[in-house]
C-alpha cells in the first residue's frame, strides 16, 4: 500500500504538526473534515454529497499528522 499524501482528501489543506488525522484505506483526512454518525462506526465526508468514507475497522486512528508524515510545518499562531 502506498503512503498517504500529507494533504487532507476532503479540504485539500496540507496537514500541520499536531493535526488530528484519520487514514482510511490510504487516504488521509482531518478528523474535523469527517462526519461520524452517532452510535455507529460509520464516517462520511462533511461537505458535498456526504459520501461514505468507511468504518472504524478500515481506519487508522493511531496518531497525529506529525507521526505519519515527515517534515510537516509547525503550527503558527
Amino acid at each position: 500500500m502506498t503512503e498517504p499524501k500529507p494533504i487532507c482528501e476532503e479540504c485539500d489543506e496540507t496537514f500541520i504538526e499536531y493535526d488530528d488525522i484519520i487514514i482510511f484505506n490510504g487516504s488521509a483526512y482531518h478528523k474535523d473534515c469527517l462526519h461520524e454518525v452517532a452510535g455507529t462506526i460509520l464516517y462520511f465526508r462533511k461537505s458535498g454529497s456526504e459520501e461514505f468514507i468507511g468504518e472504524d475497522e478500515n481506519a487508522d486512528f493511531e496518531g497525529m499528522a506529525y507521526e505519519k508524515f515527515d517534515g510537516l510545518e509547525e503550527e503558527t499562531e
